[in-house]
């Protein structure tokens, strides 16, 4: 995330949407950082292409890639030398599905570890309410602190492994409505839950180290394929114990914090129940019996594929992969470029059109059909349940919610507009019942309510009003304009004399 411009984009100007994109182009994903510079010099990017194979020549050199575009169509791209980079799930996916053979279990799987080892980092959060407002709305979502104190393994604490904790922003009001950091009430109690959190929260999150186990692996579905016939990645994942009792641990340190810092109330989970990073799956070594890669991420295998994503970690760290998965690619294309003549050339390394018939490959379209007048109804009767009016919030409904809030809505998010019709397809006698039965029947049409009904509501100028919330304002902050915590010589320990 840019702290001042740089390469043609813009710096961050702190509007607390990171996690939903960056209007400034801020935040740094590779269409922004790679992808014009690869056209810039002559290259090719191809997008909603979906590689089905990898191909070897007679001597066992990977000669390219099969794959199909939008249309379906299969294609043949022909290469010297192949690079995978299609992480910790798509990569070993991409090499069972290539057996041939002379790789009958799999390309570069000699040792039986492509798909073992798969490893996530485990992520807990505790976040402190606070009586003073803090406009914690603001981004950037990243680490406004990072601390090492916990860093460095010691089991005396109780686990094994490295953690790190970062605080950041505890985000908009949406955060505070939908289950996330203490979120997730609806009723009588949200406008006093709102009011308590928006603005005056900060959070602790910490990145705890995931310890490789052969049994946390990626394997292909005997059953299950996708819409171009390649058999869908089978992933078997056990939090372990010692997760836990990192988490558990971070919880009570963090609290204490909050609590020193005057907090008076807290909220924490010791485990987030998602999946975050995907790593070691192809992992990397100097033996080829235990890795998949060598120390420069070439396949022992196979001399002219390399790997270049996280995949080829052999322990997770405790700390977010990216940028370590970048100094590791930017290695290993170093080592390829200063290497590339003593790299062994495929045989018949040419690109063509495969020629078969046309698959269905099916990406998600979302024609958005109108809502009408007696949807727009339930939707009033729905959203003034989720959220009724007080003596000073005014009813969902009030606000024009069922109207043009709800098309702001759809037009911002129309994935949502197939599921809310769903929610809305029949006759609502009484909304709580309805509520109810959308919970055990269809979860996917009661979040999109739910999503669509908050996200309506805190976009409406008079509630943002009511409740002091501006929006998403921009901020800038002079890269040079240090914090007091410089000044009050919070950072003497670790700043040298010049």
């Amino acid at each position: 995330i840019l702290s001042r411009p740089y390469d043609g984009r813009h710096l961050c100007v702190q509007r607390g949407v990171c996690l939903w994109g960056c209007p400034e182009g801020a935040k740094g994903t590779a269409d922004l950082t790679h992808w014009g510079h690869v056209v810039e010099l002559g290259g090719k990017v191809i997008t909603g292409a979906r590689v089905h194979r990898l191909v070897l020549d007679e001597n066992g050199l990977a000669a390219g890639a099969e794959w199909y575009d939008r249309e379906g169509r299969g294609h043949f791209q022909g290469a010297n030398v192949v690079v995978v980079a299609a992480n910790g799930i798509g990569t070993p996916r991409l090499l069972l599905a290539s057996a041939n053979e002379r790789f009958p279990d799999g390309l570069a799987n000699g040792s039986g570890l492509v798909g073992r080892n798969l490893m996530s980092h485990s992520f807990a959060f505790a976040t402190g309410l606070f009586e003073e407002p803090l406009g914690s709305w603001q981004g950037p979502f990243g680490s406004w602190i990072g601390s090492w104190q916990f860093y460095e393994p010691d089991e005396s604490r109780g686990y094994q492994g490295s953690c790190k904790w970062q605080s950041g922003p505890t985000l908009g009001p949406l955060n505070q409505v939908l289950p996330w950091a203490g979120g997730g009430v609806w009723g009588p109690g949200q406008h006093q839950h709102v009011a308590e959190r928006l603005g005056h929260g900060v959070t602790w999150f910490s990145c705890g180290e995931d310890l490789p186990d052969e049994s946390n692996r990626v394997e292909l579905s005997p059953t299950e394929t996708d819409s171009t016939g390649l058999p869908v990645p089978k992933v078997t994942y056990s939090v372990s114990e010692n997760a836990m009792r990192m988490g558990e641990f971070f919880v009570e340190r963090a609290s204490e914090s909050m609590e020193a810092a005057g907090a008076w109330k807290i909220d924490a989970v010791p485990l987030l129940p998602q999946i975050f990073h995907l790593l070691g799956t192809a992992r990397m070594g100097g033996d080829p019996r235990t890795s998949v890669v060598d120390r420069w991420g070439i396949a022992h295998e196979i001399p002219n594929l390399a790997i270049v994503d996280g995949s080829v970690f052999v322990t997770s760290a405790g700390v977010n992969p990216t940028s370590t998965i970048c100094a590791l690619a930017a290695r290993t294309a170093d080592y390829m470029v200063k290497n590339r003549s003593s790299f062994p050339q495929p045989s018949h390394a040419r690109s063509v059109a495969i020629e078969r018939t046309a698959v269905s490959v099916e990406e998600p379209t979302y024609v958005v059909e109108p809502f009408g007048d007696v949807e727009r109804e339930r939707l009033e009767a729905l959203a003034d349940t989720l959220i009724p009016p007080t003596a000073d919030r005014p009813a969902p409904s009030t606000v024009g919610i069922a109207h043009s809030l709800l098309d702001q809505v759809i037009e911002a998010r129309p994935d949502l507009a197939v599921p809310l019709h769903r929610a809305l397809a029949v006759e609502i006698d009484d909304p709580e019942r309805r509520l109810e039965e959308l919970s055990d029947a269809d979860s996917e049409a009661r979040d999109s309510l739910e999503l669509a009904i908050a996200g309506g509501y805190y976009m409406s100028t008079e509630v943002r009003q009511l409740i002091g919330y501006p929006g998403q304002v921009a901020i800038p902050v002079s890269p040079y304009a240090y914090p007091e915590y410089v000044a009050e010589g919070l950072l003497d320990h670790v700043v040298g004399e010049v």
